[in-house]
Order: structure tokens, then C-alpha cells, then sequence
């Protein structure tokens, strides 16, 4: 079985896997984009979950005959059901799911898992498999290689991360040029002092790569653009135009796909445009066309410092004699309602991020590092939605 990959070339699955390949749960991710609202920015960032499964397990299967793991169907398998839950537009609508709704990835991917993979009697999975897909160990083996400087880490998750740092890379045309996975997968003297430290730098590399990324997560156009669809679905949720909780039912959820969603949420705001909200319909227009937004600086004084963003964003209404409701506000030093997250760890802010000892295990790079630049220090970017 072969798929032709924009990353790494022709990659050769094992035939045994193809089955899993043409479940329901898995084919829907071919209509999930993998970052969300980033073509708002960088337009062939159009990449999916599918993708990602797809690479992700190629560089497992090399990861497992290179540091010499046992059980590597349980790992394979695993890696080929670990995006199954993933949401419409993948992190983008975390907000919703995650804290609207209360509802995680993991609820998702459990819920596929039981009600679609257990169920089928082709595949022979159970309740200890499901544990594992779900739960992954820290493998001791991985831990060995790398002398347990990064203790969180098992291969599951490296293999993930390898894939997101070279894929986003090449979707978003932001090539780091730092991790060489190809150098990586000759470091196989796993007996040898030189070769386990070379593997950690290595590591270290690839988290610095992704953090480099930040150039691309962390763009201020996707970022305002996101924070436009929390405030649009907010409203419509508590003003009873869209209606969620039938998806968390998993014969729901597994029709929802990013046109899906885009098609319920489309109807719950015209239903809100003739209720005489216009507003309602800029921002349906921002997330849809991903259309440029247009930013503006207000620069922090001491008295604003200390204020939440909330409060900056009521004084910059009441200076634009606006609705505080159609100003949204970001900073990198300012917790907002999406929080921040680092290499899978959610923080208040950007600053907090950097200033962690997890960044700098990660990284290796001295806490408070600011390689991407993306905002000034003491200013608030605004946008206004008319």
C-alpha cells in the first residue's frame, strides 16, 4: 500500500494496516484542514489531519526500528487512531469544544474507538488496546536513548511532533532548516555516549523547529481571526442559534467535518443577521473568506499595564466611541480566553510559555528567548469589527 507524500516521498505502508486506513473515523480527517484558520496568512497551509496520520506513522515505523521498541503493532495502530477525535478545523475551534462544550479530543477519539473500532470484529481490538491507544507509556527504551532528559516524552509523541515541525514547515513555506530527520535516522549506536547525546541535541532541535512555527501559529492575522469565531460562536450559542449538543453524540460528530461545520454555522448566523445583528455577518465573512483583518497598535500607558485585555478593550471602544463587543483585542503578555500553548502545554500567555522550565528542557534555549519577534513589548494589537 502506497501513498505518494509531499514530505517524504513514496512512503510503503504494510498491507495489514489498510483496513484502518478506510474507517469512517480516519477517512473524515481527509476533510479536516490540520491548522485550522492559517491560509488566512500562509494559503498552502491547507494540509489535513489524514495527512498527518499518515506521516506521523511513517516516522513511527522508523522510530521504532531505530531505538529497537518491541510491540510495534500496538504502537502503530495507536498512531493511526490517536487524530480520530480531532475537532472541525483542528485546534482553531478548541474554544468551542474544549471549553464551551467541556468536551476533549480524547472524549472524541474514545467514543469513535467504542462505538466504530470495537465494535468491528475484522480488527479484534479491546478494552486493554484501548488503554494503550489512548494512554500511551513513556517508553523505557526511549527513555534509555535519551537519559531521561525529556520525561514526558514517548515515541508516540516524538514521532507526532517530527512530523508537525517538517510538514507545517513545508505547507507554510516558514522552512527552519534545523531538524534533519534523514541525519537523525542514522543515530543508531544506541550503546554509544556520543550517539545519546546527539539524539538529545537532536530533539532539542526539533522543538526549537517548532518553536520557530511560532512565526506561523502564533501570526496575529489567524490569531484575531480565531478570536472572531469564539465571539461569533459565543454569541450564537447563548442566544440559542447554534445548537452543539447533538454532536457529542459520536454518529454526529462523525459527520462533522470542517464543510459540515461550516454549513451549520453558516445557518445559525443568518438566522442571527434577520434577528438585525449585521455585526454577526462581518465576522461569518472573516472566518469563511479568511479575508485579511486590519490591525491596529495602542500603545500600553503604566495605568493600562496592569489591566486585563478585557478592560483595555473596553477603553479602546469608549476612545472609538464603539461597542466594547466589537473590539477584540491580543498581546503576548495578556492571558486571553484561548490561552497559549507550547509543544502540547497550555499557558496564560506567550511570556509564561517562554519563561518555563518546560521550554527550556525542551529547547535547551535560556527561559524569556523571543526568536520570533512576534509583537512589541507594551502594545495591544486591536481590530474593530464594523
Amino acid at each position: 500500500m502506497k501513498y505518494l507524500d509531499s514530505v517524504y516521498g513514496e512512503i510503503d505502508f504494510p498491507d495489514k494496516y489498510r483496513y484502518y486506513l478506510e474507517l469512517p473515523p480516519l477517512t473524515r480527517l481527509r476533510n479536516i484542514k490540520q491548522l485550522g484558520f492559517t491560509p488566512s496568512v500562509y494559503t498552502g497551509a491547507v494540509h489535513t489531519r489524514f495527512e498527518h496520520t499518515i506521516g506521523k506513522t511513517w516516522v513511527l515505523i522508523n522510530l521504532l526500528e531505530q531505538f529497537q521498541i518491541g510491540d510495534t503493532d500496538s504502537w502503530i495502530v495507536a498512531s493511526l487512531l490517536s487524530e480520530i477525535g480531532t475537532f472541525p478545523f483542528s485546534y482553531s475551534t478548541h474554544w468551542l469544544f474544549g471549553k464551551k462544550m467541556q468536551l476533549t479530543k480524547k472524549y472524541f477519539s474514545e467514543q469513535l474507538f467504542d462505538n466504530y473500532i470495537v465494535s468491528d470484529r475484522h480488527l479484534g481490538l479491546n478494552g486493554s488496546d484501548r488503554n494503550f491507544i489512548f494512554n500511551p507509556p513513556v517508553d523505557g527504551q526511549l527513555q534509555k536513548v535519551t537519559m531521561g532528559v525529556f520525561p514526558q516524552l514517548n515515541i508516540l509523541k516524538l514521532a507526532g511532533d517530527i512530523d508537525y515541525s517538517l510538514r507545517d514547515s513545508h505547507y507554510s513555506g516558514r522552512y527552519s532548516n534545523s531538524f534533519d530527520f534523514r541525519y537523525f535516522k542514522t543515530l543508531v549506536d544506541l550503546d554509544s555516549d556520543f550517539c545519546k547525546q546527539t539524539i538529545v541535541d537532536s530533539i532539542r532541535e526539533l522543538y526549537r523547529s517548532i518553536y520557530s512555527l511560532n512565526s506561523v501559529y502564533g501570526d496575529k492575522v489567524r490569531r484575531f481571526i480565531t478570536l472572531i469565531f469564539v465571539r461569533l460562536t459565543n454569541f450564537l450559542i447563548d442566544n440559542k442559534y447554534l445548537e452543539m449538543d447533538e454532536y457529542k453524540n459520536p454518529a454526529r460528530f462523525i459527520e462533522l467535518d470542517d464543510d459540515k461545520f461550516m454549513s451549520i454555522l453558516r445557518s445559525a448566523a443568518e438566522k442571527a443577521i434577520e434577528r438585525n445583528y449585521p455585526w454577526v455577518k462581518g465576522m461569518l465573512e472573516y472566518i469563511e473568506q479568511l479575508s485579511s483583518v486590519e490591525i491596529k497598535e495602542f500603545p500600553l500607558t503604566e495605568k493600562l499595564i496592569q489591566k486585563s485585555l478585557t478592560e483595555i478593550e473596553k477603553h479602546i471602544a469608549s476612545q472609538e466611541g464603539i461597542d466594547h463587543k466589537q473590539v477584540i483585542a491580543i498581546s503576548d503578555n495578556k492571558k486571553n480566553i484561548l490561552d497559549y500553548v507550547l509543544f502540547g502545554e497550555r499557558f496564560e500567555c506567550f511570556k509564561a510559555a517562554i519563561d518555563s522550565d518546560f521550554f527550556k528542557n525542551m529547547t535547551g534555549l535560556a527561559t524569556g528567548s523571543n526568536r520570533t519577534n512576534l509583537m512589541k513589548e507594551n502594545v495591544v494589537y486591536y481590530t474593530v469589527i464594523k
